[in-house]
């Protein structure tokens, strides 16, 4: 400590020279080689060293400590550092070591007390009272105080809402995704066996009138090659009935098969109390996969993930503290003492110097303030192994608890933006999708309709197909074991399909109607020009009636733009 000296009227503080006093000054320490937990020289450890260092990284000095060994049998503490004060060689002496009348009798002089060795009372620690079942699981409710635990039931309620919200539009996307998908590959079974029954009743329909037997027929059910192969190859044949089935397409959808995707689990855990059962076990190997569609839920989930990391390391940490037992003695296990009530006799410890040495006030003055500032912050102070168990507070994971309301405030905020921006866009895209379709699909029926009315046979009159087959595949839905749900899902479909083909045939009707009153009000056109026409133009013999007469078809084509003979 520095002393005030009066210079007239004005004070001033030492301190400040005593401190230059040790600045940029070399020390030599004399010191015992082994006294737990102090100072232990064979490894450069012990809480002295640890003050030593400190005590030369605040004044700016270097020193070198000198072993000077260990007490000889029957040899005390005093006597033995009689000869190394006496030397006059050491700046500073000993580890620590107490202050009595006999050594102060003897021209010791102390540096400020470091070390506490007060005497203090022990008591006998008294019995447990036996506790319940419900007071023993109550430890471990103890690391975290009330408000924390209410803190960490809302942070995990609000995630599951926060990660349900954010990753909403896409789980919707995906859901009808894996509709489409479900029902696709219904519609190719079912078209697949509407074709291999069709081929089977059309094999057995020629079987019988060719006098076959009902056994041959039954084999022919069997077999895979269920096509004639007398007028085919056999590879060919089998080929084409792999293409008509759909074989192909549906290996290929059974490769991509989603039931270990994500999407698997759209269907079944689509709700908000699914979200938070799915942040709840994501640590763990329970429940299904967590694993998000967007990237804004993603990284919420990584957020939380290393939330609940921190959180879980801290209770673990704090509940050791509850299970062991609290003491205050530690070098003997079996100790059953405990401190009871303040020190009887404050005593205290620290270096020492010879007295009469003038040359070592200064340093000792320096060093006393350095250490009062050493124990001002908290540097002396010696951790308890023992301390009394204490649950954390919501004050301890303020910081936390902050970040993580932040970054899901941002999380919540990003979602809104980005789901109104899908909605508008998803908006025009399926209306343009739509108008698109209609279009397309109005194609295919006006093309048959024109055949149609042209060559005055439809395409599917063509086929053969058996007595009791339907010519469409639909009408065997209801015999396929398909849920009413997606018997209503295609028919609507259908309906869809037949609005652009009815608009079609309509206009075709107005077409050929015209076409039929223009050709009646030509005439009749002569035979040697007509087959002139046919040969040159298009070698088409088929006739329609039309208007009330026979119409070649070349004459319709080209009927406006010839002249009547």
């Amino acid at each position: 400590m520095g002393r005030v000296r009066h210079e007239g009227n004005k004070q001033t503080d030492s301190s400040l020279s005593y401190l230059d006093a040790v600045k940029g000054r070399h020390f030599r320490i004399a010191m015992e080689s082994y006294f737990p937990p102090y100072v232990d020289l064979s490894n450069d450890s012990g809480h002295v060293l640890d003050v030593i260092k400190e005590m030369a990284s605040r004044g700016g000095f270097a020193y070198t400590i000198v072993d000077i060994g260990s007490p000889a049998s029957g040899q005390t503490w005093t006597a033995f550092i009689q000869a190394t004060v006496d030397s006059a060689e050491y700046d500073l002496i000993g580890s620590y070591y107490s202050v009595t009348n006999a050594r102060l009798d003897a021209n010791w002089v102390f540096t400020y007390p470091f070390v506490d060795i007060s005497d203090m009372l022990l008591a006998q620690i008294p019995s447990e009272i036996e506790k319940d079942l419900l007071d023993r699981m109550s430890i471990f409710v103890a690391p975290f105080s009330v408000y924390v635990w209410l803190v960490l039931v809302a942070i995990v309620i609000g995630a599951g809402f926060i990660h349900w919200y954010a990753d909403r539009d896409r789980r919707e996307e995906n859901r009808e995704t894996w509709k489409q998908f479900v029902l696709r590959k219904m519609n190719l079974r079912k078209k697949k066996y509407y074709y291999m029954m069709t081929a089977i009743e059309k094999l057995q329909a020629e079987k019988e009138k060719e006098g076959g037997a009902d056994e041959d027929a039954g084999r022919s059910k069997k077999s895979v090659g269920i096509q004639d192969t007398t007028e085919k190859d056999p590879e060919k044949a089998v080929q084409e009935m792999a293409n008509k089935i759909g074989w192909d397409e549906e290996a290929a959808l059974d490769y991509m098969d989603p039931l270990g995707r994500p999407e698997a689990n759209v269907s079944r855990y689509p709700q908000l109390g699914a979200s938070i059962f799915m942040k709840a076990m994501a640590l763990g190997s329970l429940g299904p996969k967590a694993n998000p569609f967007s990237g804004a839920a993603k990284t919420h989930l990584f957020i939380f993930s290393f939330l609940i990391f921190i959180v879980t390391a801290a209770y673990t940490a704090n509940l050791a503290t509850f299970l062991l037992k609290d003491g205050y003695v530690a070098a003997n296990e079996q100790c059953d003492m405990r401190v009871v009530g303040s020190p009887i006799v404050r005593k205290g410890a620290g270096f020492v110097q010879l007295a009469t040495n003038d040359c070592q006030e200064p340093v000792r003055y320096a060093i006393d303030t350095i250490l009062v500032g050493m124990e001002e912050d908290g540097f002396l102070q010696i951790d308890d192994e023992f301390q009394p168990s204490v649950g954390l507070t919501l004050e301890s994971f303020s910081g936390i608890f902050v970040a993580y309301g932040v970054i899901a405030i941002v999380t919540v905020i990003f979602a809104y933006i980005r789901a109104r921006t899908r909605k508008h866009t998803d908006f025009l895209l399926s209306k343009a999708k739509q108008d698109v379709s209609k279009r397309l699909q109005g194609i295919p029926g006006e093309i048959s309709k024109r055949r149609t009315l042209l060559l005055g046979e439809s395409p599917l009159a063509k086929q053969t197909v058996g007595e009791g087959s339907p010519e469409n595949p639909d009408e065997r839905e209801p015999s396929f074991g398909m849920e009413r749900e997606n018997e209503e899902d295609h028919q609507q479909v259908l309906q869809a399909d037949e609005e652009p083909k009815q608009q079609g045939e309509e206009e075709e009707e107005s077409i050929c109607a015209s076409i039929g009153r223009k050709a009646a009000a030509g005439g009749e056109f002569e035979s040697k020009k007509e087959d002139s026409l046919a040969s040159d133009e298009a070698p088409v013999d088929d006739e329609i009636e039309g208007g009330g007469m026979f119409i070649n078809t070349v004459a319709l084509n080209r009927g406006p733009s010839m002249k009547h003979r």
